[in-house]
């Protein structure tokens, strides 16, 4: 049976020449990308995936569900990447260095962290890495690191997006200061747009949990 990893490094030093700052200790979370075939069949890797091909029915399936189960493992490392990467790591900084096995078939299934916007659009303090690939680097294929100093998951980043993005479309946009008459009218129409929208969130959010339960249990 073939097997996936995830990589992470620990003690990483972080520059943020935009804002003049720098981050200690920082835990770096990589990702496969580029990939234009899956490592291994998604049949294989994902239970009942053969249910959730894009080309069912959408009032029956979700296709949006299953290209971010796609995403997911397409971002994982195959065991030759994985050592590939971990080697590089050891040779070029002087960092803690993690290699994870993942259980196949997946069980669990994270937001693949290209789901999430670049800042600010999900928040601050969190942002991407690239490392240099190419036919005279080290590394061969396309890797990306994800970091975020404020929230412990993917999950919880995703869901500041998610908020953002509806306050954006709901048309939600902070007072303007520059009136001191305060309209009560239009704070009350602000806070229930805000409250309809997360409302939407919560819908979303509850539906991507029951799959992800579902196919745990499969």
């Amino acid at each position: 049976m073939p097997k996936l990893y995830k990589v992470r490094t620990h003690g990483e030093m972080l520059a943020r020449p935009d804002r003049i700052v720098g981050y200690d200790d920082v835990t770096i979370h990589w990702f496969r990308e580029g990939r234009t075939e899956p490592a291994y069949p998604y049949t294989w890797m994902v239970p009942g995936w053969e249910d959730m091909a894009l080309s069912l029915d959408p009032q029956e399936h979700n296709p949006i569900y299953a290209r971010k189960l796609a995403a997911y493992v397409d971002q994982l490392f195959t065991q030759e990447e994985a050592l590939a990467l971990r080697e590089y790591f050891i040779s070029t900084r002087r960092v803690n260095v993690e290699v994870e096995e993942i259980e196949i078939p997946l069980t669990n299934f994270e937001i693949p962290f290209r789901l999430i916007p670049p800042e600010p659009q999900a928040g601050e303090e969190y942002g991407f890495i690239q490392l240099a690939t190419g036919p005279n680097r080290p590394l061969p294929f396309a890797v990306t690191g994800y970091f975020d100093m404020e929230y412990q998951t993917a999950y919880e980043r995703y869901q500041m997006a998610a908020v953002k993005s509806l306050m954006v479309s709901s048309g939600l946009t902070l007072m303007d200061e520059s009136k001191p008459d305060n309209d009560l009218q239009q704070l009350c129409d602000k806070l229930n747009s805000l409250r309809l929208a997360l409302m939407r969130l919560a819908q979303s959010l509850n539906q991507i949990n029951r799959n992800t339960h579902a196919d745990g249990k499969e």
